[in-house]
């Protein structure tokens, strides 16, 4: 049997790692030193690497620039985790929500087709987190790989020690242990901010596959639904199908970033309901004009995600990071 914290497994996976499991609060003294040790020392990183782009921005700005590149990464991984860390109630009772709906029992699961949410899930999650883990792992060793290449096997004198991520520390760190302190502090940094962003955007991509999952077999069931005037007139309450729509609208209020129900304009138009009762007529004319909106899920009010931007980010990004790490190389 499949549960709900199948979908979120990955996304929770992230959040321990910073103290904050997207679905559940913060509880435990192990937690508790994940979550200020990783913030503590995302400031102290972020203010390193500030401090550098103020000192050099006139003499080098080239690579200023690169920095605030890595000042922005970690902007970014504040802004997603004030938002795991200030709607914890909401979100908590949005999940408790989705659990209610999970479909239990086995005929459920496979009237719902779960396995097939469940296998597309994991195929855009698990692929996106392997390119994501892959970029951040290049930027924190290669470095200290490059470095114990150039003096262990080719025997080159005098390489330079550097860090992953240019920053000013108010001490000299090159030529003592202290070097080995900030490159490890450096390396949970980005990996702190790796996983703020991956909890946060596999939550994102978990709830939507979760909630696309129920309204296309609620689609689905509609689709299949034939009215009949005597069915509907000779009963006191509505239909299961009409208390199914009048859910949806329940459902829609408490999902903010979902716009309108898919496709569902197109799916009414598929059965006879002119002959039904009034009280079904009205319902369904006001799910259908309610529909008119696409649906869309966006990045604060500026970008639309759907597939195509994705792809266009991520080659974006790579082309972007081989650009800076050639430059550095150079």
């Amino acid at each position: 049997m499949e549960n709900l914290e199948k979908f979120v497994r990955l996304a929770n996976f992230f959040g321990n790692h910073i103290g904050m499991k997207p679905w559940g609060r913060l509880d435990g003294f192990q937690r508790r030193f994940l979550f200020y040790f990783s913030s503590i020392n995302l400031l102290i990183t972020f203010i390193a690497e500030s401090s550098y782009i103020i000192v050099t921005i006139t003499s080098d700005f080239i690579l200023a620039v690169m920095t605030l590149s890595y000042v922005t990464f970690i902007v970014v991984a504040y802004a997603k985790w004030y938002y795991l860390y200030t709607y914890q109630t909401e979100r908590t009772a949005f999940f408790q929500r989705l659990e209610t709906l999970f479909p239990c029992t086995k005929s459920q699961q496979e009237a719902i087709k779960l396995s097939e949410y469940i296998r597309m899930n994991k195929l855009s999650t698990i692929s996106y987190t392997i390119s994501f883990l892959m970029c951040i792992s290049t930027y924190t060793f290669y470095t200290i790989a490059r470095q114990f290449i150039y003096t262990n096997l080719l025997h080159v004198p005098g390489t330079e020690r550097n860090l992953p991520y240019q920053a000013v520390y108010p001490w000299d760190w090159r030529d003592n242990w202290t070097y080995y302190v900030c490159y490890v502090s450096q390396g949970f940094a980005g990996w702190h901010s790796t996983c703020a962003q991956m909890a946060f955007d596999l939550m994102l991509c978990t709830l939507s596959t979760h909630l696309i999952m129920h309204y296309d077999h609620i689609s689905r069931s509609l689709e299949g639904y034939q009215t009949k005037f005597a069915e509907i007139h000779g009963k006191n309450g509505l239909t299961q199908q009409a208390r199914a729509a009048m859910e949806l609208k329940a459902v829609k209020d408490d999902i903010k970033f979902i716009s309108s129900i898919v496709a569902y304009h197109t799916e009414l138009l598929r059965f006879d309901w002119s002959h039904a009762d009034i009280r079904f007529q009205k319902m369904t004319i006001l799910v259908a004009e309610r529909a008119q909106d696409p649906a869309a899920l966006k990045a604060t009010k500026l970008i639309t995600i759907s597939r195509d931007t994705m792809t266009v980010i991520m080659q974006m990004s790579y082309k972007f990071f081989t650009v800076l790490r050639t430059m550095y190389g150079d």
